[in-house]
Formats: C-alpha cells, sequence, structure tokens
C-alpha cells in the first residue's frame, strides 16, 4: 500500500510538472488573452459614467411643530367645555411629501432649468411652446428622472432629514440639494401665508357680525394668532427645515469601484487562456509558438 500511494504521488507530480511546461511554452498566448481582458476592462470602466453624491442635514425649525392648544380652536374647544387632547399637526411630514410629489418636482424642474441635468437639452421657454400632449409626457419622464436621483431620510426615533443627490455632474448634485430644500420651504411658506389671510379676513368677518364680547376677544385673538404666523413664514428663509450640515461640493466619485472592475476581469483572462490551454491539452492537443503571438496546434 505504502508502494502505491508512492507511485501515485509521483504519477500526479509528473502531470502538474507537464501542466506547467504546457503553460510554459504557450506563456505568449496567455499574455496576449489576459492583455486583451485588461484592454476591455479598461475601456469599459471608462466608458461608465462617474457619479458623485452630495447631501445635506436638517433638523425641524421651531415653527414647524405646530399644536391644537395653542391656537384659537383650542380656545373655542375650551370655551364649549370640551376636552380635546392636544395632537401634533407635523409640517415636517406634510413637507417631505411635498417634497416627493411631482407637481413639486415639475415645478423645481421648470424654475431651476433643470432639464440639460438630468438629459433634456431644453430650455423652459422651449418646453412651454411645445404641444400640449408633447409638453406633458416630457414633463412625466422629467419628474420620474429627477426623483430618482435624490433620496430623503429621516429615522422615525430621530427628528433629523438628511437628502442625498446622486448625479454625474458633482456641481449639480450639491445645488439639487439646496434647491430641493429652498424650494420646500418657500412653498409651505407660501402656503401657510395664503391660509392665513383667508383665516383672518374669515374671522374680521365673523367678528363684525357678534355682539357679544367673549367672541369678539377670541376672534380677534385667532386673527393675531394668524398675523403671527404670516410674519413668521416671511420672515425666517428656513421655515420648515433649519440647515445642519449643508452640503458641500463632492470632489472623488462613489458608487462602483472601476479598479476592482479591472482586477477582476483581468484576473478572468488570465483563468480563461489557463483553461483553454488544459482544455486543449486534454483533447491531445498542444498550442506552440513558433514565432511571435503566431499559434498553432500540435498532437502530443
Amino acid at each position: 500500500m505504502q508502494e502505491k500511494d508512492d507511485i501515485s504521488t509521483s504519477e500526479e507530480g509528473i502531470n502538474l510538472k507537464e501542466l506547467f511546461k504546457i503553460v510554459w511554452e504557450a506563456k505568449g498566448f496567455v499574455v496576449l488573452v489576459s492583455f486583451l481582458f485588461f484592454a476591455f476592462s479598461v475601456y469599459y470602466v471608462k466608458s461608465l459614467p462617474d457619479s458623485y453624491s452630495a447631501y445635506g442635514t436638517y433638523l425641524p425649525s421651531a415653527d414647524s411643530e405646530v399644536t391644537l392648544s395653542s391656537g384659537g380652536l383650542g380656545d373655542m374647544a375650551r370655551m364649549a367645555g370640551l376636552n380635546i387632547p392636544v395632537s401634533e399637526n407635523d409640517k415636517v411630514t406634510l413637507a417631505l411629501e411635498i417634497l416627493r410629489s411631482r407637481k413639486f418636482l415639475r415645478d423645481l424642474i421648470l424654475q431651476k432649468e433643470i432639464l440639460p441635468n438630468i438629459g433634456w437639452n431644453l430650455t423652459s421657454d422651449e418646453v412651454a411652446k411645445m404641444p400640449k400632449e408633447e409638453k406633458e409626457e416630457l414633463l412625466q419622464s422629467a419628474t420620474a428622472s429627477l426623483s430618482g436621483t435624490f433620496q430623503v431620510s429621516k429615522p422615525r426615533a430621530s427628528k433629523i432629514v438628511r437628502i442625498y443627490v446622486n448625479s454625474g455632474d458633482p456641481l449639480f448634485a450639491k445645488q439639487l440639494v439646496e434647491w430641493l430644500i429652498e424650494g420646500v420651504n418657500e412653498t409651505m411658506a407660501e402656503d401657510d401665508v395664503i391660509e392665513a389671510k383667508k383665516s383672518i379676513e374669515y374671522l374680521k368677518t365673523q367678528a363684525s357680525k357678534t355682539s357679544v364680547s367673549d367672541l369678539k376677544k377670541l376672534f380677534y385673538g385667532m386673527i393675531e394668532s394668524h398675523v403671527t404666523t404670516i410674519m413668521l413664514a416671511e420672515v425666517n428663509k428656513e421655515y420648515v427645515f433649519k440647515t445642519l450640515d449643508p452640503p458641500v461640493l463632492p470632489i472623488w466619485p462613489t458608487g462602483i469601484n472601476k479598479l476592482k472592475i479591472v482586477v477582476w476581469i483581468s484576473i478572468a483572462g488570465l483563468v480563461s487562456s489557463i483553461g483553454i490551454l488544459l482544455l486543449v491539452f486534454y483533447l491531445g492537443y498542444q498550442i506552440v509558438e513558433p514565432k511571435l503571438f503566431r499559434y498553432t496546434l500540435r498532437k502530443i
């Protein structure tokens, strides 16, 4: 048994030496195939677009949370003897929904001339001159494309909101984060101002119709609250989101590691060339190189 194992081991050693000799004699073939794989990998990674990531960190401002008990409705409920639980009107949740809405993104595309940055070399004036159906189709496609460039992150246990933008243009990635926050702050402020002015007109009308002093006092208190809302919305530029960490211009591309792609494709080329040699060997042939980069099959 010992003698048999020695013979088997010896035969394996001879076979391995023969295989190594075959690979060595066709080393030019191995180098050529590996180089072709390497050249393809370099061409491939150069065709991949660079992607840059920018993000900003934001915190809800003091004006973004309004409770029911702080308004005139709470005062009216208490006067009527009703026990209404205090519920928080979270403007942050509404702002995040607006941020993802198609209307908001469509307005942003036209206002900031974003179309060239997301694949359409058109201006807002050119879009306005388009036929209605063509314009609608374009804006729907552009809105979907823009929606895919950014991501909003807000953990449930935290009030911090982060907006991430990925784009092939680092400057656009940074600007889009800023435009999204500025736009949602302005939209929320404008909506609150409009609603407050409508409420003031209504309350003034109701106050002029009543002769009850307590009701007049309540109505004017509610008017004062809405005036305060208008003042805060017009003065505070960071009406809903306060900037905690502004976005910076990304310098290094993110995403796919191109160096790893080149390395792995090159390794695949080396393994493939050796595999071809072994396949030819097991078929009873051998690749020989009589001249530089000229190969022939020789029967073993």
